[in-house]
């Protein structure tokens, strides 16, 4: 469970309600902590930070910063969007978990739960088969007898480790889309359409047995193992 929580927003009505309804969820055991955008800074020196929700607009010239962040801190990130419109126009933050105002509780702790849910599982080493070595820690998939690598982003990861979860079912793209990026089934899924299909191209590189099936007129997909 998460117990150091920081969001950085200027909207103090927002914080308030975002502060009442963290305690009411996780316990009064979390330590949310409410900061502008001049202190978010001095976060990269906290080792024990769980969970950083950021509003755009206080760090969308800061995509290092947010890089650094997720390297030293933790890479349980939110970035809270005013309108879809900033999201679409700056495409330095496409790989980072996202919200858009007026957003439900709902969503957003389904996105936090996900967080914790690939916090519990195995993040060292996945089978996907005999030869094939999955290690989410490294972002990396391995085929052990060419000893070839493939090198996967923030977001092929979190979809490797989803469609591994539900391995052999159909996984609709609106499950994808929520479990993985936190969208709702009205944004177009154009975003995840190229993801897979880029992701399809790598493992093809070191291996033709994986099968990352697409069900076009079912609308998702399936991972055969």
């Amino acid at each position: 469970m998460f117990k150091n929580i920081i969001l950085v927003e200027e909207d103090n009505l927002f914080s308030e309600i975002l502060s009442y309804q963290f305690t009411e969820y996780f316990g009064e055991k979390i330590n949310f902590k409410i900061i502008d955008q001049f202190k978010i800074f001095q976060q990269l020196k906290e080792e024990s930070i769980d969970l950083l929700l950021v509003n755009y607009l206080l760090i969308y010239r800061n995509i290092d910063f947010i890089k650094e962040f997720e390297k030293k801190v933790t890479s349980n990130i939110i970035i809270i969007f005013d309108n879809l419109k900033y999201r679409n126009e700056n495409k330095n933050f496409i790989d980072y978990k996202f919200i858009v105002k007026p957003f439900t509780l709902k969503n957003l702790f389904s996105l936090i739960s996900n967080f914790e849910t690939i916090g519990r599982e195995d993040r060292n080493k996945v089978n996907l088969l005999d030869h094939l070595v999955f290690l989410p820690n490294e972002k990396v998939i391995k085929n052990s007898i060419t000893s070839k690598i493939i090198h996967l982003t923030e977001k092929e990861t979190y979809l490797i480790q989803f469609l591994f979860k539900n391995k052999n079912k159909f996984v609709a793209k609106r499950d994808l889309l929520n479990n993985v990026w936190g969208i709702n089934e009205t944004i177009n899924t154009h975003t995840l359409e190229t993801h897979v299909y880029r992701l399809r191209k790598k493992i093809e590189k070191i291996e033709k047995k994986l099968n990352l099936i697409i069900l076009k007129e079912k609308g998702g997909y399936i991972l055969k193992l």
